[in-house]
């Protein structure tokens, strides 16, 4: 790939990071940490208590249910299951296109496994949002998808040229 095209996904990769980052830690959120000074950590289990799963599908069924019975709507379903299932979505394409090393399945699997965890632990060390592998799962589903679809296609490009 030529500079000026690697500059290009470069740029927009950022640019995609930043508008996630407002989407994962400020939009219709409250960024707090002041659990830090006031009470420590015993503060912030107190405070988060209810915003911690840990069960695989929890969330989801959760969701599923109360959109079954009719106490959420479709758009609360759809903004949080599939929400966190495409979000990180153009990451897959632009990763391994900037970052050739990231073609590798086991790579790119643990880079953003690892991303991932530490993105749903900063949420909650931040009080913006809950500590939810039902998320991991979902945001992690999405990128496998993309990146499996594209990967082929990324090295066909690459050994071609």
């Amino acid at each position: 790939m030529n500079r000026r095209w690697r500059n290009l996904w470069i740029v927009l990769m950022v640019g995609y990071a930043i508008f996630v980052e407002y989407l994962l830690f400020f939009a219709n959120r409250f960024f707090n940490i002041d659990w830090i000074f006031d009470g420590g950590w015993k503060r912030l289990q107190e405070a988060m208590a209810g915003n911690i799963n840990l069960t695989l599908f929890a969330t989801i069924n959760n969701y599923l249910y109360k959109l079954s019975i009719g106490y959420v709507g479709i758009k609360t379903v759809w903004v949080n299951l599939v929400g966190n299932f495409v979000v990180f979505m153009p990451f897959s394409l632009f990763f391994p296109l900037i970052y050739p090393k990231m073609i590798r399945r086991l790579d790119f699997y643990r880079f953003w496994l690892v991303t991932l965890v530490l993105v749903e632990i900063l949420q909650y060390l931040t009080m913006s949002g809950a500590l939810d592998v039902d998320d991991i799962l979902l945001n992690f589903a999405g990128l496998l998808l993309v990146f499996e679809l594209v990967r082929k296609k990324i090295q066909q490009k690459n050994k071609i040229r």
